[in-house]
């Protein structure tokens, strides 16, 4: 896992929003963001990554638990596949 500390800006859509927001408005000027620290995967560029990334994301979304655990499955034998580690939580183990 990388780690970019003391990031500066939004964290995210609705912040930049609001930010975006309040300065259309007129209103009084909005506060500095706070520093965060941001992590992200090395190997999230690779398509095998991807990939799994994008089979939990379905599973986490699905009601049905037989898709849950093929989804779950898929994602573990796919990263098997590219050598990563994975102990179903998505972290190297």
């Amino acid at each position: 896992m990388t780690v970019r500390r003391d990031c500066k800006g939004p964290r995210g859509f609705a912040a930049n929003m609001a930010r975006h927001m309040s300065d259309a408005a007129n209103m009084e000027p909005a506060r500095e963001y706070a520093p965060y620290d941001f992590f992200q995967c090395p190997h999230a560029k690779i398509s095998a990554h991807q990939q799994a990334r994008d089979l939990k994301k379905l599973a986490k979304a699905t009601p049905s638990p037989t898709l849950r655990n093929i989804y779950v499955e898929d994602a573990k034998s796919i990263l098997r596949a590219a050598d990563f580690s994975y102990n179903g939580e998505g972290s190297k183990e």
